[in-house]
């Protein structure tokens, strides 16, 4: 019965937990972004009439398309902030290539933002990739890669200590750490401490004042 118990945690309720948690995030931070605009200038681009999609080969290239102009303007702020290094800009391009917001939908640049993002230490996007790789969504499911983000960012909320020495007796109780400890149920002993190396090296590379 505890076999089956685990069973069920593992394959249905986490993932959904995890996607729906990161997905909310996702859309709360990007709705952040919109509202950002000086509200003179949000009343002009919203009442303007929005132009017909632009023709392309691939519509999933990547470039901007016609839409709502007010998305467009916002997308391409927060593709020149995501250049410089913006670690919030980044999650939220990401977001705005999942869902098509003002840029043409690709999975492939909305994976890689995302990832830019949880490697300059923004934990929203960090559970977004721990969530991508354990429900199989826009990437094959990988659980010792979503071992990886869940423990990189339990690290980080939780303390450095952590980081160093692992999840036994160091990180508090909570939902992140039942996913780890899940995980490690089905993974080999080796990925557990493969994983657990990259995300500490992954952790020493983001800025002090991030953590």
């Amino acid at each position: 019965m505890r076999n089956i118990s685990q069973w069920v945690l593992i394959k249905l309720i986490l993932p959904i937990l995890l996607i729906w948690t990161s997905l909310a995030l996702a859309a709360e931070k990007a709705s952040l972004r919109f509202s950002n605009t000086d509200d003179a200038g949000s009343s002009s681009r919203l009442t303007e009439t929005a132009k017909p999609a632009a023709k392309a080969n691939n519509p999933n290239d990547g470039k901007m398309i016609y839409s709502e102009p007010f998305q467009i303007d916002n997308a391409r702020k927060t593709l020149k902030d995501a250049a410089n290094g913006d670690a919030q800009a980044q999650y939220s391009l990401g977001y705005f290539y999942q869902y098509g917001k003002g840029i043409a939908q690709n999975d492939a640049e909305a994976i890689k933002w995302y990832k830019k993002s949880a490697e300059n230490g923004n934990t929203d996007a960090i559970l977004m990739m721990a969530a991508l790789n354990s429900s199989g969504i826009m990437m094959p499911i990988n659980k010792e890669e979503s071992y990886m983000w869940n423990f990189l960012y339990a690290s980080l909320k939780d303390g450095a200590t952590a980081a160093k020495t692992g999840i036994d007796g160091n990180l508090r109780e909570g939902s992140t750490i039942t996913v780890l400890r899940a995980l490690e149920a089905e993974l080999k002993p080796e990925q557990v401490v493969s994983a657990q190396s990259r995300a500490k090296k992954i952790a020493a590379r983001i800025p002090a004042k991030k953590k």
